[in-house]
Order: structure tokens, then sequence, then C-alpha cells
């Protein structure tokens, strides 16, 4: 398994915060190379939700399902499908993950951003420890950085 993971302190009450990361309309307000996010089906545990973007010159939708929903604490994702041009995506990863955590603490709420991924394959293994901690990393820190702005206006 390869993990990520970013964190901040925001100087917001989890409440606000999770007002901002838990409606999937919201998700491309914060989510870093996210275009669009619609719901598919259901609510909170079990919820199924489409987003899309562009990964380099193509474009691609994810299919996710919340597999953890505690409000105000802890809201976690899989990826169910993977399309990057209309087709399915070359599967480097068995299994992708996605976790936001929130932390109340003295000064706020922390937020930690976690990407686990599965690699199909020894091969696999290394493209991702190569590219996956600047990639996805870098987008973690950029949803971090709209997160911050977000929940700073949100009243």
């Amino acid at each position: 398994m390869i993990e990520i993971t970013r964190e901040r302190t925001f100087p917001a009450p989890p409440e606000r915060v999770w007002a901002v990361i838990e409606p999937v309309a919201r998700l491309p307000e914060w989510f870093a190379g996210i275009s669009s996010a619609e719901l598919i089906s259901g609510a909170g545990l079990g919820r199924k939700q489409r987003l899309a973007g562009q990964f380099g010159k193509d474009h691609f939708e994810l299919e996710q399902t919340v597999f953890i929903y505690e409000p105000a604490r802890r809201l976690a994702w899989r990826h169910d499908r993977e399309l990057l041009g209309g087709r399915p995506a070359p599967q480097i990863s068995v299994r992708v993950e996605f976790y936001v955590e929130l932390e109340p603490v003295k000064e706020g709420t922390r937020v930690r951003l976690v990407s686990r991924q599965w690699p199909g394959s020894f091969l696999k293994k290394i493209i991702l420890r190569a590219v996956a901690p600047r990639r996805i990393g870098g987008m973690m820190e950029v949803a971090l950085n709209r997160l911050d702005a977000l929940v700073g206006k949100t009243a």
C-alpha cells in the first residue's frame, strides 16, 4: 500500500469545515483537479458519486462509494470505476481510497487528507512510489489551500 498524507489546522470548528467538504456539489470548489461532481445515489454512508476532470489532454471520470461517514469527523470514499478518455483507465492500483479526517484541536480543526493506493504489481508499486507522492501530495496541498480560503468565508 502507498499512503500519502497532508494535514493543516484551520481556525474553525469541525462543523464549519464539514459544511464545505461533505456536499458532493462542493468537491470541485476545494478538491484539486476536479471540475465537476455529481451525486449518483444515496446520502451519507453508501453514497455514490461521480467526479470528473482533466488528466493531461484526457477527460477522466471517477465513480466512487462513500464507505466511512461520521459527520464532522470522517469522510472516506473508494474508487469503483475509473475512466480515461471515455474508456477504462489503465489499472495501476487495484484499490484506491481517500480519507478526510477532522480532529477538533484547541486552535480549531486539524484536517488530515489521506490517499491510500494498493498497486496492482511490483512494477506498478515502483511507479506509484516515484510519481504519487509529488503529484498527489501537491494536489492535497492545493486542496488544503482552497479549504483554508473556503472555511474562512463560511460563517
